[in-house]
């Protein structure tokens, strides 16, 4: 994302209206898994630009699927079996619409799919790390000024703390 001209550390609340005007409207399209990161792609229509963009949430950390009372997720005890039923209820998801998406505890993020919700969640071990955990970033072909942040992500500090960014 060569476009990016301003990075700012962000409040819950900034960064959680921004999150909410990337993915409104959006449609769940696809998702892929590079070792232990998993990006989901969601399409928006985004009226002022006439187009649509593909809006992108990547990250490393912990998925759980919530629906009703049923839970799945990459378990810690077989991360490989738990990732696995992860990605079988995500495919499932494909062509829905976005319903809502909010900040959680803790740098959560939950994105309500239907009548499921996605849910991103933070460990110890994720914020002893020194990198993005989460980011939810707009892929644009060509530079356009988009009328909402180009990304937000949740970075760990490396000291077991986390701040949330917005770029521009």
């Amino acid at each position: 994302m060569g476009g990016l001209t301003e990075v700012a550390w962000a409040d819950p609340d900034s960064a959680s209206d921004a999150l909410k005007k990337m993915l409104a409207e959006a449609q769940f399209d696809s998702f892929w898994v590079s070792s232990i990161e998993v990006a989901l792609r969601f399409i928006r229509r985004v009226n002022s630009l006439e187009s649509s963009v593909y809006v992108d949430v990547v990250f490393s950390c912990t998925a759980k699927v919530r629906a009703g009372d049923s839970l799945t997720g990459i378990s810690e005890q077989d991360f490989f079996y738990g990732r696995s039923k992860f990605l079988a209820d995500i495919y499932s998801f494909i062509g829905m619409d976005v319903e809502g998406v909010y900040l959680g505890a803790g740098g959560a993020l939950l994105i309500s799919i239907g009548k499921s919700v996605v849910e991103l969640q933070l460990s110890q071990e994720d914020l002893e790390q020194d990198s993005s955990v989460w980011e939810v970033k707009v892929d644009v072909r060509k530079p356009h000024p988009l009328p909402f942040p180009a990304s937000v992500a949740c970075v760990a500090t490396g000291g077991g703390e986390y701040v949330l960014t917005i770029a521009s």
